[in-house]
């Protein structure tokens, strides 16, 4: 129980930026640019206090913003717009 309370301090801590670099890379991103944590965007699965604002590039090169929710432990990260 120690362990998983220390596990999720550390992530709150840390926030979700590599794991949302990933999502975004993986789906085609460039250019992104990180910003910090919001609350309320994300569904009732994701950890609002590991999402993150976005900026990037699209393949076609437009210009999108969004935010990417990531679970906590078991579910990836999500890109929403």
């Amino acid at each position: 129980m120690k362990a998983a309370i220390l596990l999720a301090l550390a992530l709150l801590a840390t926030g979700c930026n590599e794991p949302a670099e990933q999502a975004l890379r993986a789906q085609g991103y460039k250019s992104f640019q990180l910003g910090g944590p919001v609350l309320l965007s994300c569904g009732r699965d994701d950890s609002s206090a590991t999402s993150r604002e976005f900026t990037a590039v699209r393949q076609d090169g437009t210009q999108v913003s969004g935010v990417v929710c990531c679970g906590l432990v078991f579910k990836g990260c999500t890109v929403r717009f």
